[in-house]
């Protein structure tokens, strides 16, 4: 089974290089959907074969924010992030783009984020399943360790005690669950690491 990396950028620079890059993404695809990572690289010359990155994959939403100078990618890749390829990009652009992302692939428990102007500033990713405990089947929400702890102490109706915010996420990801009706009953907690 493949395991799908979700990739969300937020891009600020000058206003030229932002609107050269939206103007790229419309000709590559009028609804700024399912544009091809490797058609990206090519139309700016960028050869991610020669490069030894990974540059598959697809921008599923794009959105240019022109009133506050932002170009929100989200890509899909599978089998990695695809930085490398956005950092190229922005060599191409004199390296006057800010690259803000956040990198989510939960089969390899991949949660990074850099962000130095402040677009990410959710410290961890819950995963949650079963409706009946935790409202919602299969939800992935980014949160602060404290909305994710509070979000379970509720669920479970439970005191958090005085445990600290690391011991209350290493209680909560080895909680162990009893299994009604042979449903899957699971909650846990991903710290993002911060680079």
């Amino acid at each position: 089974m493949a395991n799908y990396c979700d990739t969300r950028y937020a891009i600020t620079g000058p206003t030229e290089a932002l609107e050269d890059l939206w103007d790229t993404l419309g000709r590559l695809d009028a609804d700024m959907t399912d544009i091809h990572l490797h058609d990206l690289a090519m139309r700016y010359g960028v050869d991610s074969r020669d490069k030894d990155f990974h540059g598959s994959g697809v921008i599923y939403y794009a959105e240019y924010d022109k009133d506050n100078g932002v170009l929100y990618i989200c890509t899909e890749t599978v089998g990695g992030s695809n930085t490398e390829l956005f950092e190229e990009l922005n060599h191409v652009f004199n390296d006057r783009l800010c690259l803000n992302y956040r990198v989510i692939e939960l089969g390899s428990e991949l949660f990074v984020t850099h962000d130095p102007q402040g677009f990410f500033p959710e410290e961890c990713l819950v995963s949650a399943e079963d409706s009946k405990v935790f409202g919602e089947d299969g939800y992935f929400d980014p949160m602060s360790f404290e909305e994710a702890i509070t979000s379970w102490c509720e669920a479970m109706h439970t005191d958090r005690g005085d445990r600290s915010t690391e011991e209350m996420v290493a209680f909560i990801n080895d909680y162990v669950y009893d299994e009604e009706d042979g449903e899957c009953i699971s909650y846990n907690i991903y710290p993002f690491e911060f680079i």
